[in-house]
């Protein structure tokens, strides 16, 4: 109309350049509602029509669903523990694993199978360069108590340098260190928040503070933080 048309020639025109205004009204019905949810559910009574038809086909589906989703679960909490979660220590990005590569032959620290021989050990205890500081470790399990129904638990093998190097401070008493690191057979022991907490019910940790490890009477000089697990 501002450009000289009639009121039906400039609505001729409109209708020409804008479309069909019905499919224009469609289009901006779908744009201002959630149509994707009418559809979902549309989908969703389809398909629960479907698995109440054919109850063999839905046990097996759920089953399989089951399945996937539980061991999806497991693996990713594994990997979270493994790759993700960072470690309960201080600076653990700084960390580093020194090893045989392809393996000893069968000679190793305590255990046939461990990554280090002890005279390499020694030899790197005693010139590491490379590194701010060191320990060496290894894991097992034993029978701590007495009579014909010791208690079996988790033990974690270090040397004296193993907490300051991790950055871990006690949580009661003091941990492990080079002081203790030349006993042999072991004298003293550390133990875990959550023993601490579930065997030795909380008690404070003193001289009379021992347990009775694989015939061999420990002196527990410390707990663990609650974070730390190893």
């Amino acid at each position: 109309m501002a450009n000289g048309m009639t009121p039906e020639e400039a609505l001729a025109a409109a209708r020409r350049k804008f479309g069909n205004s019905t499919l224009i009204r469609e289009e901006m019905y779908r744009m201002n509602t959630i149509s994707w949810l009418e559809s979902v559910w549309q989908d969703l009574h389809y398909g629960v029509r479907l698995l109440v038809m054919k109850p063999g086909f839905a046990l097996v589906s759920i089953l399989s669903l089951a399945l996937g989703i539980g061991a999806n679960t497991a693996i990713f909490q594994l990997v979270n523990a493994v790759r993700l979660r960072s470690l309960p220590v201080d600076k653990p990005q700084e960390l580093a694993q020194i090893k045989i590569v392809g393996g000893n032959g069968g000679l190793g620290m305590n255990d046939g199978y461990a990554q280090l021989t002890r005279p390499m050990w020694e030899e790197l205890r005693r010139n590491h360069p490379a590194f701010s500081s060191m320990f060496a470790w290894n894991t097992g399990d034993g029978f701590v108590g007495k009579g014909n129904d010791p208690e079996v638990a988790n033990f974690l093998f270090v040397t004296g340098d193993a907490f300051a190097t991790l950055g871990v401070s006690a949580w009661r008493g003091r941990l492990i260190g080079p002081e203790d690191d030349h006993a042999c057979p072991e004298t003293v022991a550390n133990v875990s928040y959550t023993y601490w907490q579930n065997k030795l019910g909380g008690q404070p940790i003193d001289g009379n503070t021992k347990l009775l490890v694989d015939g061999l009477l420990l002196q527990i000089v410390g707990v663990t933080p609650p974070s730390f697990s190893g």
